[in-house]
């Protein structure tokens, strides 16, 4: 028996689209709070000297944690500093903080 096929897709894609257009103004709105809350907090971060942040967040992690993982955390970060991926770590760190928040 060859039941004809509800066209879910083609409901879904539309009304997607619709919903785009509609509201386009409110998520040019949402993209533009949370891209300005994500700049000043990397900016906040990123202020001083890398080495400041790091004993920052390793003396974080040792005060929450046991100090085993406070010395991993603080060579974890230094490599991380070392290797040039302290901006990226930066930016993803700073996002995490905003989407907890």
């Amino acid at each position: 028996m060859n039941m004809p096929k509800i066209p879910l897709g083609a409901w879904v894609d539309s009304l997607v689209d619709w919903i785009t257009i509609v509201f386009a103004g409110l998520f040019t709105f949402i993209t533009n709070v949370i891209e300005g809350l994500l700049n000043i907090l990397v900016d906040v971060m990123s202020a001083g000297p890398s080495l400041v942040l790091i004993i920052v967040l390793t003396l974080l992690v040792t005060y929450t944690s046991k100090w085993p993982l406070g010395i991993f955390a603080f060579i974890s970060l230094l490599l991380i500093d070392n290797l040039g991926y302290w901006e990226s770590s930066i930016q993803t760190l700073a996002i995490v903080i905003l989407s907890e928040s």
